[in-house]
C-alpha cells in the first residue's frame, strides 16, 4: 500500500515537471506573434484574454512577456492605449467613441487614465 502511494506521488511529479516543460516550450508561441497591437485590440487590450489566445496562464504570460520584452505586459498596453488615443483624437474622434473603442466602460474611467494627456 505504501509502495503504491510512493509511486503515485512520483508519477505526479513527473507529470508535473513535463507539464512545466511544455509550457515552457510554449514562449516560444511569443516568437511567432507578428502584430502584437492586433492581438491586443481583438483581447480587448486586457492581459487575460491575450494569455488565453497564446494557450496560457495569465501568470505564464505575463513572465514571458516580460522576459523578452523586458516589460510588464500592462504597461505595453497601457502605452499602445496611448497611441490609440493619440491616434484618434488627431482623427476628431469624440472622447466617448475614443472610450468605447478602448473597451472602456464609462468615460470617467477613460479620462481618470488619460486626461492628463491633454490634446
Amino acid at each position: 500500500m505504501k509502495d503504491s502511494r510512493v509511486l503515485v506521488r512520483i508519477y505526479a511529479r513527473n507529470q508535473t515537471q513535463e507539464q512545466d516543460r511544455a509550457m515552457k516550450t510554449t514562449g516560444s508561441d511569443m516568437d511567432r506573434v507578428e502584430d502584437w497591437e492586433t492581438l491586443a485590440k481583438k483581447a480587448g487590450y486586457r492581459v487575460a484574454p491575450m494569455a488565453a489566445a497564446k494557450g496560457m496562464s495569465v501568470y505564464w504570460f505575463e513572465r514571458e512577456f516580460k522576459r523578452q520584452f523586458k516589460r510588464l505586459p500592462r504597461d505595453w498596453l497601457h502605452e499602445v492605449k496611448f497611441h490609440e488615443v493619440q491616434r484618434r483624437r488627431a482623427q476628431g474622434d469624440l472622447e466617448k467613441t475614443i472610450a468605447l473603442g478602448l473597451h472602456y466602460a464609462h468615460a470617467s474611467s477613460f479620462s481618470r487614465a488619460f486626461g492628463h494627456h491633454a490634446r
